[in-house]
């Protein structure tokens, strides 16, 4: 759960994850989701992720990107 963008243009949210120690995030969103909450159910029990959330407006053909939220590290259960 993370605090929702306000801006009217929004298209929605691409949701990032690693393990723990890694510096590289790959998507868990093949697309923005709506709402500013996820919840990541591929996950491995007792193992440390680490996730970032990525805004995205609704521009087409190529969306404008925001820069990546704030890490935040969760171990699995």
């Amino acid at each position: 759960i993370w605090e929702p963008n306000l801006e009217i243009d929004l298209g929605g949210y691409l949701v990032l994850r690693g393990e723990a120690g890694s510096a590289t995030l790959q998507p868990l969103t093949d697309s923005p989701i709506a709402d500013a909450r996820y919840t990541d159910r591929d996950v491995k029990p007792g193992t440390r992720y680490v996730y970032a959330v990525l805004a995205v407006d609704d521009r087409v053909p190529l969306p404008n990107v925001s820069v990546e939220s704030i890490r935040v590290e969760e171990t699995a259960r």
